[in-house]
């Protein structure tokens, strides 16, 4: 049975549109009117429900609850009808929606300490091989070195280093013209090779000792982790959904987490030393490449003009305090020249 009330003799007045109110049942009552003027704030009751038909609120709006403080209407409602609650999970599903609610559930979940580099293990590594290509899109974009001879021959040696490693990707290598004198190990086994670079190198046991470096660190992920690590939860979340161009992972983010720790960087030594000796290569030319970059660090240096300064850091030789130096030159002696003199030749035209 439906009760109506008469409409009032005063316009109503302009109020402002139903607010998203949480679907609490309400109470049945025979009749509300407003004190003010008159004005008739619900015109009809249903069973179960309240609906408005005029004014407050717009025909057939459920009012599941007393509305907020300033219509007329306020007093008389509040005394037949629940009061609004904004809190909830009723509220927050209602008024935010449920999918966001959840979202943000979530990212509070894995924000916590710890949380984000345990979920890191579930990242597949597809994704992190995308990751890298992202990075290396805008690098390759200035230009890439298209000496094929010189590719080849790189390549060659960089997967006889990798064999006994344990890359869940293959090593991809990708020389650039740019002015970068280190080394860029990138996400899924990605490494960046600067033309500086590469003219700076002296023999092809230094490029053996360089590849085995890049080789180390891209299997350690250090750099990679301590991105998820400081970033947690939103750098998970693009990787495991696919956004690998997020802000995150950008680029400016990766540089600030390369290799810093001594004992890390250390320890990658040791690994390169390791694919060195099982590669049946010279040991030695990582200590001759490490030796190259300490002394050209000990030069003046001028930015490149030209040169992003998010790669500043890049274009300066790597120096390495007196401890790895000195265990990088107790590295036994003797194995197999990296590379023929041909191949020595091609990589050292490789970006002519």
């Amino acid at each position: 049975m439906m009760l109506l009330l008469p409409l009032p003799l005063l316009p109503p007045l302009p109020l402002p549109p139903p607010l998203p109110f949480p679907l609490l049942r309400p109470r049945r009552v025979a009749s509300a009117r407003s004190g003010r003027a008159g004005r008739v704030c619900v015109l009809a009751w249903r069973r179960g429900a309240s609906r408005g038909v005029t004014g407050w609120p717009a025909r057939g709006q459920p009012i599941p609850c007393a509305p907020p403080a300033g219509l007329g209407c306020t007093p008389v409602l509040r005394s037949a009808l629940p009061p609004c609650r904004f809190w909830g999970p009723a509220w927050a599903c209602s008024s935010l929606g449920f999918w966001p609610v959840v979202g943000g559930v979530l990212v509070g979940v894995m924000s916590l300490p710890g949380m984000a580099e345990r979920l890191e293990s579930l990242v597949p590594t597809s994704r992190e091989a995308d990751w890298g290509e992202a990075l290396v899109a805008p690098l390759e974009a200035v230009g890439v070195c298209t000496g094929l001879p010189g590719r080849i021959a790189l390549d060659r040696l960089a997967r006889r280093l990798a064999a006994p490693a344990a890359l869940p990707w293959p090593m991809r290598l990708h020389m650039v013209r740019l002015p970068l004198m280190q080394p860029l190990v990138l996400p899924g086994g990605h490494v960046v090779l600067g033309e500086a670079l590469l003219r700076s190198l002296r023999s092809p046991d230094e490029v053996a000792g360089l590849l085995a470096l890049a080789l180390a660190e891209s299997e350690a992920r250090v750099s990679s982790r301590a991105v998820i690590r400081t970033q947690g939860a939103r750098a998970v979340l693009g990787l495991m959904i696919g956004h690998v161009e997020a802000r995150p992972l950008g680029l400016g983010v990766y540089l600030r987490e390369r290799v810093a720790d001594p004992a890390a960087r250390l320890t990658m030594d040791a690994r390169a030393l390791a694919l060195l000796g099982a590669a049946g290569l010279r040991e030695r030319g990582l200590t001759l490449y490490v030796e190259n970059q300490n002394d050209a660090a000990e030069l003046p240096f001028a930015r490149p003009p030209g040169l992003a300064p998010v790669l500043a850091p890049l274009a300066v030789p790597e120096a390495s305090p007196p401890e790895r130096l000195r265990r990088l030159r107790v590295a036994p002696r003797g194995g197999d020249v990296a590379l023929e003199p041909a191949d020595w030749t091609a990589v050292r035209l490789l970006c002519q």
